[in-house]
């Protein structure tokens, strides 16, 4: 079957990426039909002088003439549940006030994501057509998705995996809904068992976070080192020069919110830096990681929790008296929480521990009683040291029946006095074991964006691999 395969890059480093994969198709000689629908118009030129037909999305969002959905109808035509909600990771991640601005990008974006498909339609089945973005929460991505929702052409964002180096193919949703460990086949993931068991082993012995090459520079103390790293300089450089000289569209060009957000990061870790502890408790506690800030996993996934500081509240109020609650920060957001908003947690609070960002969650997880979590990978880390886990979002454990999945602040505190008097058992560690298996055998064993020979050949078999399994008969 003829195939037409569609990346759409958001920046730069997605650009080059897709390339390598479109050269590798060219010299196997595959012949797939692959095309572009662009979000980073400084891009474009290099993907025409490739030779690969681009679809600028901002030759179309302005021109209202073509559209054939009204804002009033968006919801209904494009299947989405609550477009108000959707608008949340634009709004807070660009520090927006007017959501109805950003419901007025929604209806430009998904019109023209719709009117490209549609011109597609005309030369290809929508069964042909496969198209390939990286996970994200902003209006561009979603409104692409919800288009080929609308279209039922088959639509995958790339998501990290648990496992380093691995990714997953999240097909058609906005969710990775894997199974439960009852409904795993023993046989089908047996084979993964041993790599697992190794995995498992060599993460508990040298304690290292499980960190993707392109996060790597996001992962350290909010200081001056990091605020002036040589890349952000670079970055910062681009971004002004594409928006100010070259006149070029972008998703990510509010750059004066990007700069002021850093900057307040820095004087809050500053301010915050005595309040710091850096003596794990020796008392019994429960620990809740701070999530990313902003991420998708809380503005798509789980928005009822993006005030973290508020969850964090209630816990330390029904928390068993002789518990500690003990947090700290995500390295990626050292110093995001509002100054004055995480000082009052912690004075109304004296059974709140705010350690400091840069102790190793290992150290953390391994003398906690448990773990309390929306849906961070902290959580899947716990399970390592057969940690009690409670898991309240849509983590990718969540249903997994090797974690406590909670519904409701109610549910909660009832676990918490269970777990005082000593009634909550520990997970199973086989159960663990065939779960993560699982999960393993759900992934493919690449990076996005790192450009090691090896990387690269991994990434073009995976997406071999894949794309032969789409063209298999059910």
């Amino acid at each position: 079957m003829k195939k037409l395969l569609i990346f759409a890059p958001i920046a730069e480093r997605e650009v080059h990426f897709y390339l390598a994969y479109c050269r590798h198709a060219k010299l196997q000689n595959q012949g797939y039909d692959i095309q572009f629908i662009s979000f980073f118009q400084p891009g474009n030129k290099m993907l025409n002088d490739a030779g690969y037909k681009v679809w600028d999305i901002y030759d179309l969002i302005d021109n209202a003439d073509s559209f054939k959905t009204k804002k009033e109808d968006l919801e209904s035509f494009f299947g989405i549940s609550n477009i108000q909600a959707q608008t949340l990771h634009e709004k807070v991640t660009f520090n927006l006030r007017d959501s109805g601005q950003i419901i007025d990008k929604y209806w430009r974006y998904l019109n023209a994501t719709h009117n490209i498909l549609s011109e597609l339609l005309k030369k290809f089945r929508a069964e042909e057509i496969q198209v390939f973005q990286e996970l994200g929460g902003f209006v561009a991505p979603l409104s692409l998705y919800y288009s080929c929702k609308r279209e039922k052409i088959n639509h995958v964002f790339f998501e990290p995996s648990f496992f380093r180096s691995h990714m997953h193919f999240v097909e058609n949703s906005l969710n990775n809904n894997f199974l439960t460990v009852d409904q795993v086949d023993d046989h089908a993931v047996s084979q993964f068992l041993p790599k697992v068991e190794t995995y498992f082993d060599n993460i508990t012995k040298s304690q290292k976070l499980v960190i993707f090459s392109k996060d790597i520079q996001h992962y350290k103390d909010m200081g001056l080192k990091k605020l002036f790293q040589i890349s952000n300089i670079k970055k910062l450089y681009n971004k002004l020069a594409y928006k100010y000289i070259f006149r070029y569209r972008q998703e990510y060009e509010w750059i004066g919110n990007h700069v002021s957000r850093s900057v307040r990061q820095y004087v809050n870790r500053i301010r915050f830096g005595s309040r710091y502890s850096r003596q794990i408790p020796e008392v019994p506690f429960v620990y809740f990681p701070f999530h990313v800030q902003l991420d998708y996993q809380l503005t798509i996934r789980n928005p009822e929790f993006l005030n973290q500081l508020a969850l964090v509240r209630h816990l330390a109020e029904v928390c068993p008296n002789r518990f500690k609650v003990v947090v700290k920060e995500h390295p990626v957001t050292i110093g995001g929480f509002n100054y004055s908003e995480f000082k009052k947690l912690i004075t109304d609070n004296t059974n709140i521990v705010v350690l400091h960002p840069m102790i190793n969650t290992h150290d953390i997880v391994k003398k906690a009683d448990a773990v309390v979590t929306i849906n961070s990978k902290v959580g899947a880390e716990s399970l390592l040291y057969n940690k009690k886990v409670v898991c309240l979002g849509n983590g990718f454990y969540w249903n997994s029946n090797v974690v406590t999945k909670i519904d409701g602040f109610q549910d909660l505190q009832k676990w918490l006095v269970q777990l005082k008097d000593g009634v909550i058992a520990d997970p199973d560690k086989d159960r663990i074991l065939k779960y993560f298996s699982y999960v393993m055998s759900q992934s493919y064993p690449f990076e996005l964006y790192e450009h090691s020979p090896e990387n690269l050949k991994n990434f073009f078999t995976s997406m071999d691999h894949y794309l032969s399994e789409q063209q298999k008969p059910e």
